[in-house]
């Protein structure tokens, strides 16, 4: 396992939510620290946070004492937790990922699609109304 050593500090630039709550330190230099310091920074089990990016306990175990993670690991870490899945994998690059920015699309594909589906649907029933209109205005006058 790894060694995860932690020292408390007070900085409030590092959690807007809470900036007085007093904050751990930790070298995350090996990607056991980083999991371990994501998966305590959650308040999670080990078992638990494995079951949370979809992979088993034994599992999450192997990665630790291999110092591996795979990429769709990180990609699952990324989504769930809100951890650049590049950052996770080599230490490198910003720590959180900007959630918004990473379903933004996703969010835009889903309201189009139901927007074209909508209109598609309305099309339909208007289209007779509009190549009958003349039909129409004789049968009430």
């Amino acid at each position: 396992m790894p060694s995860y050593h932690t020292k408390p500090f007070i900085d409030p630039d590092n959690d807007p939510v809470s900036p007085s709550a007093e904050k751990l330190y930790c070298p995350v230099s090996s990607i056991s620290d980083r999991l371990e310091m994501i998966r305590e920074e959650r308040n999670m089990s080990r078992a638990a946070f494995a079951k949370s990016i979809a992979i088993t306990p034994q599992g999450y175990r192997a990665m630790l004492i291999s110092g591996r993670v795979t990429g769709p690991t990180a990609l699952a870490i990324e989504y769930r937790h809100g951890f650049n899945h590049e950052w996770v994998k080599t230490g490198k690059g910003v720590m959180k990922a900007n959630t918004w920015e990473m379903i933004r699309g996703e969010v835009e594909d889903s309201i189009f699609r139901d927007l074209n589906v909508f209109f598609q649907q309305k099309l339909k029933r208007t289209t007779p109304m509009v190549l009958n209109k003349d039909k129409n205005e004789r049968e009430v006058n």
